[in-house]
């Protein structure tokens, strides 16, 4: 499979009815490292600071037209998750010591 070939079913399995296929096709164009995100295609990367603006892809990247808010689409993807059975948002913040505002318990 050709890159090019490669990034195409990416961007095709980013509208697939299927959460875990809209993963796969996320993470085949994007990748988070610590608070960046980067484009799979130009290398750009942008601070979850900037996630107000589009992303900043290179001029001659074949994302741009695919891909302006990696940040919203993960934010998306996310909020797509299921919650977990038998278990409450509070007591899962709470068991890992934090309080629901996100503030260290203590």
């Amino acid at each position: 499979m050709t890159e090019d070939s490669l990034f195409a079913r990416c961007i095709a399995l980013g509208h697939s009815p299927l959460l875990n296929e809209r993963q796969i096709g996320w993470s085949g164009r994007w990748t988070l490292m610590g608070d960046f995100m980067v484009c799979s295609q130009c290398l750009a990367a942008q601070a979850i600071d900037r996630a107000h603006h589009p992303f900043p892809h290179l001029p001659d990247c074949v994302a741009i037209p695919h891909a302006r808010s990696p940040w919203h689409e993960l934010q998306r993807l996310l909020n797509q998750i299921p919650p977990l059975r038998g278990c409450e948002t509070e007591e899962l913040i709470n068991s890992k010591g934090a309080s629901p505002d996100g503030n260290q318990a203590g």
